[in-house]
């Protein structure tokens, strides 16, 4: 008579063969992304220095008034010998840049700085105030006319946001840093600068009545 009795250690074996007979499977795949490396940035709105009361320039003195981002004209200051009122119809710039996150971006305006004093007849300020206005970076508003008195812009700023909140260098420089609102999809800004009369002398010390004109330029970056 045959016998079915298995021996232990051989059962066992059976056991683990089958056990480690794991089922395996597959598959790839794909991998995409877009790279974006420029914002983009629109000129919602051009600036408008509204009408200007405008009479004389001079190479010893200055005067100049600050447009503040909201659209506001401050107080004419500088030297009683030269003549500049604001009489209204003034706005400021207004850029919107197009977001799709709260990560911090940058508008970085022009540059130039000018440090004016209330005076505006202090040598070395007028001196200081004439190397900005010649420097090639410099913001003109002017005529065609090369002998016609110019305006400069300067000391521009960013604010009046929407759509995100703004640092405290938005105040103090020209670049300012913004940052978007969760789930807003562009950021609004208001740009202001400080106007200054022209210092350059020479014929350059008449304003005439006409309309006078000039650009800049803004950027965004991350």
């Amino acid at each position: 008579m045959r016998s079915n009795f298995i021996p232990k250690a051989a059962g066992v074996m059976a056991i683990l063969g089958v056990a480690s007979g794991v089922a395996t499977a597959q598959t790839t795949f794909n991998v995409s992304a877009t790279v974006q490396n420029a914002l983009t940035i629109t000129n919602d709105q051009d600036m408008n220095l509204g009408t200007l009361f405008a009479v004389n320039a001079s190479d010893t003195a200055y005067k100049f008034v600050t447009l503040a981002p909201a659209g506001t004209w401050g107080t004419p200051t500088g030297a009683s010998t030269v003549t500049l009122l604001t009489l209204g119809g003034q706005q400021a710039a207004r850029g919107s840049v197009a977001v799709g996150s709260t990560t911090p971006l940058k508008v970085t305006m022009p540059g130039t700085a000018y440090n004016l004093v209330a005076a505006g007849t202090v040598a070395s300020d007028v001196a200081a105030v004439l190397a900005e206005q010649g420097a090639t970076s410099a913001v003109e508003v002017r005529l065609a006319d090369p002998g016609a008195a110019r305006f400069y812009l300067g000391n521009f700023r960013a604010g009046s946001i929407s759509g995100g909140s703004s640092s405290a260098d938005c105040g103090t420089t020209n670049a300012c840093t913004i940052t978007p609102s969760f789930g807003s999809a562009s950021v609004s800004f208001g740009i202001g600068a400080t106007l200054i009369t022209d210092v350059a002398g020479g014929t350059r010390t008449t304003y005439e009545a006409a309309n006078y004109t000039g650009s800049f330029t803004v950027t965004a970056s991350y």
